[in-house]
């Protein structure tokens, strides 16, 4: 039986919830809403870059928040290699 795939819904979402509000959810401030399945899919890039950069470089993200762990970049990586799924 092969692994379970990493969904945006499921596992991708609660990340972005937990992390990068307000300033990226409907009612923030920037124009990347990473609460919308289509803005996310289309910056996923963008994104495991700036989460990986270390806190003070220029671009990290979450700004002024903690480093996501390697879990957490880990299940964004999966979810990238799983083809971004919204849900099963």
């Amino acid at each position: 039986m092969s692994p379970l795939k990493t969904t945006y819904n499921a596992d991708v979402k609660p990340i972005f919830v937990a992390n990068c509000t307000p300033c990226h959810m409907a009612a923030g401030y920037n124009s990347l809403k990473l609460d919308q399945y289509a803005q996310s899919k289309a910056k996923i890039n963008s994104i495991l870059d700036r989460v990986q950069r270390n806190p003070g470089s220029t671009g990290f993200m979450p700004n002024g928040g903690t480093k996501l762990s390697d879990e957490k970049i880990a299940i964004l990586k999966k979810c990238l290699d799983d083809g971004l799924l919204e849900k099963l």
